[in-house]
């Protein structure tokens, strides 16, 4: 058999953009759990309890929603985060405006 022999490719995918779906804002990961086949995120919203003195500050930590993706998923999503990182830490060069140039 050859070495090279090229695997069937699977269906293709376009992607259809819905606007109407709500947006989850959360600022924390409260837990990663792979069991093998899929990836569970919980992600999590703060909320500060009533300060009953200066020096006591805390509050509480509500699931604000659960993902939940397939091994291949979780590849994709690991991808994506590394470009993003590798993106993030790229050094960023000033781009001169006009209002520099004319002092």
């Amino acid at each position: 058999m050859a070495e090279n022999a090229q695997r069937p490719s699977g269906p293709t995918y376009s992607y259809v953009d819905l606007p109407e779906m709500p947006e989850t804002f959360a600022d924390s990961v409260h837990a990663l759990l792979f069991d093998g086949q899929t990836l569970k995120i919980t992600f999590a919203v703060n909320r500060m309890d009533a300060a009953q003195s200066p020096n006591q500050t805390g509050g509480k930590r509500y699931p604000a929603c659960r993902l939940v993706l397939t091994a291949t998923g979780a590849a994709e999503l690991i991808n994506q985060v590394t470009k993003l990182g590798a993106a993030i830490a790229k050094p960023r060069i000033p781009v001169a405006d006009e209002s520099d140039k004319q002092k």
